[in-house]
């Protein structure tokens, strides 16, 4: 359970309430939760996906190093009006990489709208992906 308040008295009142009704731990303020940085100063908060993205990128081994090197970096997810079509291609021997990556990027679109259309039409390919859908699959992750 998070809690999160502008009020300090009441936030520890509320822990206290509920040490006495049920066994728990205080781990403190939280800075890493469900793939979501957050960094917080007397203010405001910032949250944060960037070590998320790190991570899938790494997950995809196309690190900073990688991407820069060897790839040119987009700055679209998506051609405009690009058509993929089930059979674009050669089949992908092995789609489980695939299909994990989607499923990263369905997660990360939840709070980056940008890529929230390309994932979509990826998405759509998870079953049967071909190369033409893993260079496009390639493409959102240049871009993130």
């Amino acid at each position: 359970m998070d809690i999160i308040g502008s009020d300090p008295m009441a936030i520890a009142f509320l822990k206290q309430h509920l040490r006495s009704e049920l066994e728990m731990k205080d781990l403190g303020f939280f800075r890493y939760f469900l793939g979501i940085e957050v960094v917080s100063s007397s203010h405001d908060y910032l949250l944060s996906q960037q070590k998320y993205i790190a991570d899938l990128l790494d997950r995809a081994t196309l690190s900073d190093h990688v991407v820069t090197t060897t790839f040119s970096l987009v700055f679209t997810p998506m051609e405009l009006h690009f058509k993929l079509r089930r059979n674009d291609g050669i089949p992908l021997l092995q789609h489980t990489q695939y299909m994990e990556l989607v499923s990263s990027l369905i997660y990360l679109s939840a709070t980056r709208p940008d890529i929230s259309r390309a994932v979509y039409v990826l998405n759509q390919f998870v079953n049967a992906p071909t190369l033409a859908q893993y260079a496009v699959l390639l493409r959102v992750l240049r871009y993130l």
